[in-house]
């Protein structure tokens, strides 16, 4: 038997002992998908004082299940600190999205002058795709 990936296969099965066959299993489902491949890094569109506008990047592989949603995740400027999630986005809408980061925004909380470092993540029914590479941006305005 063939198994093609992001199809849903109905199972069943029966045993045979010395005494014959059994009865027949109740049906199974058996989703063959496995978690999207990794999307490309966040990319940064532009960048200002107060603001950094960066372009969420898709998957390029489903895992055989449709992507339901994209993650973005960022530290809080200061080496090593652990990433958070900043955003969440419709994988209907993400062709690709672009998301502001404004300093203006509290839950944002970024600052003139400071690097930070971002990676997204893709998600399917099956779960989450391993993180993208890691993006390092600047907020600063342009000379």
């Amino acid at each position: 038997m063939n198994i093609t990936a992001g199809l849903t296969y109905r199972v069943r099965y029966r045993a045979k002992n010395v005494n014959g066959w059994s009865e027949w299993s109740p049906v199974g489902y058996i989703q063959t998908a496995t978690v999207p491949s990794a999307p490309n890094a966040p990319s940064m569109i532009s960048s200002t004082g107060t603001t950094l506008t960066m372009r969420i990047n898709p998957s390029i592989l489903n895992g055989g299940s449709l992507i339901t949603s994209y993650k973005l995740f960022k530290d809080d400027g200061s080496f090593g600190s652990p990433l958070t999630l900043v955003a969440q986005f419709d994988a209907d809408k993400i062709a690709p999205a672009t998301f502001v980061l404004s300093a203006t925004v509290p839950s944002d909380d970024i600052v003139s002058g400071q690097r930070y470092r971002f990676f997204s993540v893709a998600t399917n029914d099956i779960g989450d795709s391993l993180p993208s590479y890691e993006a390092f941006y600047t907020v600063t305005p342009l000379p």
